[in-house]
Order: structure tokens, then sequence, then C-alpha cells
């Protein structure tokens, strides 16, 4: 099927297109939720969640350009993961501080990604869901601000800890493996 087709089964509620939909784009999702949330329960209620309002809002999607479909599956998925961390409150609101940035810099490309994956799934959820927006999403420090009802600078402070974090955590793992 092709995604025009499987969109249109969708919206008239075809179990085959449904299946067919989720089969195509649920382990891309699970690993973004996953990315966000932090462990396998929740990113799979994130996914489960995500599946439904994808379904129950098909009908107002109009595909106007290509990659647009996939696109509004991401924002309803980053949605989704935004919605429980909220619900679970542990945001850590704590300020800005200068002179915070990490000052070396690192190259990732040289690391696997799989424990690149590994090392943002196990920062503070804080940390996590602010790199991923960041870095991963594109979002602006600003639009992260008003997302998540903190500071613009608490966002900033967030992202230079999650990278310093991330930074020493490759580095360990770097010595260890390459010596």
């Amino acid at each position: 099927m092709t995604e025009e087709q499987l969109i249109q089964g969708c919206k008239t509620r075809k179990h085959q297109a449904q299946k067919a939909l989720y089969d195509k784009h649920a382990n891309v999702c699970y690993r973004l939720c996953y990315r966000y949330l932090g462990n396998d329960q929740d990113a799979e209620d994130a996914l489960i969640t995500g599946f439904n309002k994808i379904f129950e809002k098909i009908d107002g999607f109009e595909n106007r350009n290509t990659g647009g479909f996939r696109a509004w599956i991401k924002k309803i998925m980053v949605n989704e993961c935004l919605m429980t961390i909220r619900r679970r409150s542990h945001f850590d609101h704590e300020e800005f501080q200068e002179g915070s940035t990490p000052s070396e810099s690192f190259n990732y490309l040289e690391l696997d990604a799989e424990l690149i994956y590994k090392c943002i799934a196990n920062l503070n959820e804080s940390q996590r869901t602010i790199f991923n927006l960041f870095v991963l999403e594109g979002y602006s420090h600003q639009e992260i601000a008003n997302e998540l009802l903190i500071s613009r600078a608490t966002s900033m402070s967030q992202l230079s800890r999650a990278k310093k974090e991330l930074q020493e955590k490759l580095k360990e793992y770097k010595s260890d493996y390459y010596g």
C-alpha cells in the first residue's frame, strides 16, 4: 500500500490499513518515545496513546507535501511524550547559571549510535527532554520554555548540563573501550 492508500484506509477506519500504518511506523515512534521517556513502560504507553490519537485525528490530516505525514505522526508522538512528562511533574526547574556550558568539543561520530542513544535515554528527565527538543527536534530555547512552562534560562541550563553529562559518559566509554 502507498502512503496515500494507508491514509485513506485509516480515514475510512479499515483495520487492515490501521495495522499496516502501525507496522510501518511503530518502531521509529517507539524509539522516539523511549528517547524522551527513558523506559520501556512509559514509551509503550505513549506509543499506544499516540497511535490512538493518530487514528482519531487522521480525518483532519491533509497531505500537503512529501514527508508531511511522517512529520505529523512525529509531532503527535512528541506531544504525547511531553504530556506524559508533565503528568509526572518531576521536571527540574533549576535556573541557568553562568559559565555552565561545556568547554570541550567531542567527536560523537567516532562512537556507536546505539551507545549515544542509550546515554541520551539515561539522562535525567528534564535534561533528556530538553536535549531531544533542542538538538534532535530543532526547537528554540523559547519554544521549549513555552512548551514545558519553564524559563528560557532553565532550558539553556538543562541543555548545557545534558551536553556536559553526555560528554562525560561518552568519554568514559571511549577511554574504557579504546584504552
